[in-house]
């Protein structure tokens, strides 16, 4: 039924049509809250889609079998879009075979640089986590499940990032720069479209 909004609104309509997902919703600051809300969960569905495949790609170059996809993670995310109303970002698709190959080269290339990369997505991630529960608090969001499930996942990426002891180096600090800038630009893009 989405013509008939647009021929309300072309023929004059006094009373515009509102999107499904805006229904129930009254005010201005509500709005914006959902809009943060739908921002976040979706950035963080991609990030978690594209680790797995990152994963998925490391596991095929070391022949390992593949775990069944998705992986917990990706469901647990997946049942965050549904309850937050949120839909999944458009460019995930178009990013997962690059994070696969990303996966599979620094796989190929040795250890030391595979745990470099890997070291940097966690710290990336940690990084991520933390803006998010900032903008949680400077927004004033009250969503407490949501809080407790960025904090989880904060957690798990904080220890994954400590649990590898990587040398610092000027290599490594461009690596991680560079994965970290990638990360960025890959975040932003997945949760505004």
């Amino acid at each position: 039924m989405r013509g008939v909004g647009v021929v309300r609104r072309l023929c004059g309509s006094a009373k515009p049509a509102v999107p499904r997902s805006r229904v129930g919703i009254s005010t201005v600051e509500e709005l914006r809250k959902k809009e943060v809300i739908e921002q976040m969960v979706r950035g963080n569905h991609a990030c978690e889609v594209l680790a797995d495949a990152m994963q998925k790609g490391a596991q095929v170059v070391t022949i390992r079998t593949c775990q069944g996809y998705p992986s917990p993670r990706v469901t647990e995310m997946e049942n965050t879009l549904i309850d937050y109303r949120a839909r999944p970002s458009a460019t995930v698709n178009a990013f997962i075979p690059v994070a696969f190959a990303f996966g599979a080269i620094t796989n190929m290339i040795g250890g030391h640089i595979s745990t470099v990369c890997n070291n940097a997505v966690a710290q990336a991630a940690v990084l991520h986590y933390n803006s998010q529960i900032r903008e949680l608090n400077d927004e004033e969001i009250n969503d407490p499940e949501l809080r407790s499930k960025i904090l989880q996942r904060r957690d798990e990426a904080e220890a994954k990032h400590f649990e590898t002891n990587v040398e610092k180096s000027e290599v490594t600090q461009h690596l991680t720069t560079a994965v970290g800038a990638a990360f960025s630009i890959v975040k932003f893009v997945a949760e505004r479209f």
